[in-house]
């Protein structure tokens, strides 16, 4: 900044002696008068030079500064809320019980930041609404922090083969899941989608 304003100062100064130079020096036919008029205007050209190039060091270190400060701040941000991470749940297909046979589930947390005061809701689709109400059950995920990775729910916890809807909140927002499951010659198939933010997120439709 220091160097920016010194260097203005400079090239207005060398300006002023080129504007005033014909009222300064009174012979003008001297070849001294002549150089000196030359070197000025060379002074000039340079101090504009530097000067520009001063100028746009310092707007481009400001920028870059700018830059990480934004960055610190969506991170920061991104840890508090979650930032674009995203969850969605699985069936365990090789631990199904009973007949028919129910299945426990798993987590996916997918991104870079934890996703916090996560809270999940699963139901089952059934014909009669007055069923698919009463099959409405909090999923347990302890403190409701989720770090990115795979974790398991409690064994106890587990869901009959069919479609269902998982609503997911957190910070970040509301998140839409769907999980069909069905048996295909012995063995649990699973297909489904997430959406958040107005868009699919991903998409399971491979088996387990």
């Amino acid at each position: 900044m220091i160097l920016k304003i010194v260097l203005q100062g400079l090239t207005c100064l060398v300006a002023l002696l080129i504007a005033n130079l014909d009222y300064l020096w009174h012979d003008k036919r001297t070849l001294k008068f002549k150089k000196t008029r030359r070197y000025l205007y060379i002074a000039l050209c340079l101090s504009l030079s530097v000067s520009i190039f001063v100028t746009i060091q310092d707007d481009q270190e400001k920028k870059r500064e700018i830059e990480q400060l934004t960055s610190k701040l969506d991170g920061i941000t991104n840890e508090f809320t979650g930032g674009d991470t995203y969850a969605y749940f699985m069936a365990v297909p090789n631990m199904g019980e009973g007949d028919p046979p129910t299945y426990p589930l798993t987590l996916w947390v997918k991104g870079k930041y934890p996703m916090r005061n996560v809270v999940a809701q699963i139901q089952t689709v059934y014909d009669d609404p007055a069923k698919q109400f009463q099959s409405m059950r909090n999923i347990p995920l302890g403190d409701g922090t989720l770090l990115p990775g795979l974790r398991g729910i409690h064994n106890n916890f587990r869901v009959p083969i069919g479609r269902h809807i998982i609503t997911i909140w957190s910070r970040r927002g509301l998140l839409n899941q769907s999980l069909v499951l069905s048996m295909s010659n012995g063995d649990l198939q699973q297909i489904g989608d997430v959406f958040g933010d107005g868009k699919k997120l991903h998409e399971i439709g491979k088996p387990y």
